[in-house]
């Protein structure tokens, strides 16, 4: 468990009954133990202050380099609109770097399965980071919308779907987005 003991974690894998699958990587649950107190309601905006407080990036995975194309709506995406969360492309609070763990002790099994729920890393898959102010100044906002399996997922919609929901978004408004994240892994 991750009980304190004279200041120190106890850093171990587990996962309580009805808890997601994320949850089972210690430094997950320590990331949202840390940051739960400071999350608006689900599917409300997260600001650049909100994440200070806590210390927080946004994370997205990506499968080679991440591309302005990343940030097509899908079927998927349009699906959870239905389900009542705002039209966006998903992404999480960062686990890794936001709890200092170094650049060459990130294991990327752990954050791509944390992540996805669905699988462990491909040699090809990466972590990319950005702040919340770069992607507000791309014209895009973050929200949280945690899933059962996920409760440190986040949603980037932009700025233009809030103001009218039938407006296509264009290459230059995905590019914008895409130029706001650094590589990390």
């Amino acid at each position: 468990m991750n009980e304190r003991r004279g200041g120190l974690v106890n850093r171990t894998n587990y996962r309580l009954d009805g808890e997601g699958n994320a949850l089972y990587w210690w430094q997950y649950r320590e990331m949202y133990e840390r940051v739960k107190p400071y999350l608006p309601e689900e599917g409300m905006r997260i600001t650049q202050q909100m994440a200070d407080k806590v210390g927080f990036a946004v994370g997205v995975l990506s499968v080679n380099r991440l591309e302005w194309n990343h940030f097509d709506f899908t079927k998927t995406d349009r699906i959870d609109c239905i389900n009542g969360f705002p039209l966006g492309k998903s992404a999480h609070i960062d686990f890794t770097r936001s709890l200092g763990i170094e650049e060459k002790d990130i294991d990327m099994n752990m954050v791509v399965n944390a992540v996805t729920g669905r699988r462990m890393a491909r040699s090809n898959d990466h972590l990319y980071l950005a702040h919340i102010s770069g992607i507000e100044y791309a014209e895009w906002q973050v929200r949280w919308c945690p899933l059962k399996n996920n409760p440190l997922h986040l949603l980037l919609v932009p700025n233009k779907l809030t103001e009218d929901s039938s407006v296509k978004l264009t290459k230059n408004d995905k590019e914008r987005l895409t130029k706001v994240f650094w590589k990390v892994k």
